[in-house]
């Protein structure tokens, strides 16, 4: 090596969920001469961080996740339309309102014909993640289904952001600075899912937490307009009297429950007095 470069490949192996960065690099190395070894450690700076995403669960039951309301993702069953993009046209019907003939269209075909248009919906989610557990005695630590939790968090945010759907993550986990707690404002997009996913992987297993009644509290105060609410992990009581508040005011709330060897997102109806808990 003498006046040369050499490369040496090192592998790394992945073995959970997480960020790390390597501080200290040392290269050991027989001498071909002399029976000790020769160390080369490596002084300048070094930035390089790895960060192992978590893997995707799958959540059934995403189908039914929207609010009735005018949005920019297109349905077939949504009672609104976008004026703006007509589609096609159709045969008028005697209830089709004067303002949809389209009459260019009916000269053509010698017959009134009416403007079909886009169907739209509002998809935008909001997904709430409660990392922490409460014991019986009422102290509050991570989950023991910490991993689950993010994995299923994980898929989410990846079918939201394949079907361009508006989503906001929100998690109960304590920051050193900024926002108390790990929030990523809603967006959509391929650059958003990144930074989604590097959120859940740089949360740790030794997270500080906020009371999860706390985020609902100031997650309250500052939504703007109805989505879908979308809770993961642990609910209490005092957790459900904002959620029963939400629902009374017609907002789409849905809880993830573990049935056996798949979890599926269930609705929170109205009127509702038990508390669901993720097994």
């Amino acid at each position: 090596m003498s006046r040369g470069d050499k490369q040496v490949r090192v592998p790394i192996i992945a073995e959970s969920r997480g960020v790390t960065k390597i501080t200290d690099l040392t290269y050991h190395f027989p001498h071909l001469t002399k029976l000790t070894d020769l160390s080369m450690k490596y002084t300048s700076p070094y930035y390089k961080e790895i960060i192992v995403y978590p893997e995707m669960k799958p959540v059934y039951g995403l189908e039914d996740v929207y609010h009735l309301r005018p949005g920019k993702q297109l349905s077939t069953v949504s009672p609104y339309e976008d004026r703006l993009t007509p589609t096609s046209t159709r045969e008028y019907v005697p209830q089709d309102p004067f303002h949809r003939i389209h009459w260019k269209a009916s000269a053509k075909m010698n017959a009134l014909q009416s403007k079909v248009y886009e169907r739209n919906v509002d998809y935008s989610w909001a997904i709430l993640v409660n990392i922490g557990e409460r014991t019986r005695l009422g102290n509050v630590h991570v989950s023991a289904l910490l991993e689950s939790l993010l994995s299923h968090a994980s898929f989410l945010c990846h079918t939201a952001a394949e079907k361009d759907y508006p989503y906001e993550l929100m998690i109960n986990g304590k920051r050193p600075h900024q926002r108390p707690y790990l929030h990523q404002r809603e967006g959509t997009g391929r650059d958003h899912l990144k930074k989604s996913i590097e959120l859940l992987a740089r949360v740790s297993k030794d997270q500080n937490l906020m009371a999860f009644e706390e985020m609902l509290h100031r997650f309250n105060l500052q939504v703007s307009k109805a989505k879908g609410v979308l809770i993961l992990g642990e609910m209490t009581e005092e957790s459900y009297r904002y959620v029963s508040e939400w629902v009374a005011k017609g907002l789409n709330v849905y809880t993830l429950v573990n049935e056996g060897d798949y979890a599926t997102m269930k609705p929170i109806k109205k009127g509702m007095n038990s508390y669901v808990r993720t097994e």
